[in-house]
């Protein structure tokens, strides 16, 4: 960042508007925008690796967050602006990063690690339940995630190339991701009318019992919460109830 000075000779302006480090004028406040325009929002020209891998690491967490639905996981950019504030004392100019960095050897110092960026790590078990990959049948497909209430890709979105789509039918991918498929049971059953819903009170204390005890295999969710649903609780829910209850988009392929 330039900031600009005038040269003058007794008292008589010689130069007007010399560029001037602006580190000189203010080191605090150009070491701070350094940090935060440079290096975390990536607005420098030259390529440093650290970047590139911190960069990749936000992203995995990032998207992570998307699967679980979450914004709770990363510290966010103040925790990493401190990072690199505490590590770069001094530093506001690619020049004099670059002449630390061959001073260190290596640039591995400026690499950030799991619990620089995490505020708290999920249970694998849970990360399970959200793959990048669903089977259906024998056909994998790929399953992105985005968690942008109100917007079109809310949710998981699943890419299906068009020489499959003929052998695969709406039914079929109704189970979903199985991490969202005790809300999407909750949501169906709270969605009912009355008479039907208020058969199944506790809802929560049944939506236990029927992510426990329910086999979902390859079938049709819908058919097959009735199946069990009757078998289980005696309640009989015609198919086209449930045809008609809406649930939120995010929880929809």
């Amino acid at each position: 960042m330039r900031a600009y000075e005038t040269v003058t000779l007794f008292g008589l302006p010689v130069v007007e508007r010399r560029p001037v480090s602006y580190s000189k004028v203010n080191p605090d406040e150009s070491h701070e925008i350094f940090i935060r325009s440079g290096l975390i929002e990536n607005d420098i020209k030259q390529r440093f690796p650290f970047l590139k891998y911190n960069i990749g690491l936000l992203k995995k967490y990032e998207k992570l967050e998307n699967k679980l639905r979450r914004r709770d996981l990363l510290a966010g950019e103040d925790a990493l602006a401190e990072f690199y504030s505490q590590k770069l004392r001094g530093i506001s100019d690619v020049r004099s990063l670059a002449r630390l960095i061959r001073e260190k050897g290596s640039d591995d110092f400026l690499r950030v690690t799991d619990d620089d960026l995490l505020l708290s790590r999920p249970d694998k078990s849970v990360l399970k339940l959200f793959p990048d990959e669903l089977k259906i049948g024998s056909i994998k497909l790929k399953a992105s995630y985005k968690f942008s209430p109100g917007q079109a890709d809310d949710g998981v979105t699943v890419k299906i190339p068009s020489s499959m789509a003929s052998s695969l039918s709406a039914e079929s991918l109704e189970i979903g991701v199985t991490g969202f498929l005790e809300e999407k049971i909750t949501s169906l059953i709270k969605g009912l009318p009355k008479r039907y819903r208020k058969q199944l009170v506790p809802v929560n204390d049944k939506v236990d019992i029927i992510i426990k005890e329910m086999e979902t295999g390859e079938k049709p969710l819908l058919n097959t919460l009735s199946v069990f649903i009757y078998n289980r609780f005696g309640v009989s829910i015609p198919a086209d109830v449930w045809n008609k209850v809406e649930i939120p988009d995010y929880l929809t392929i």
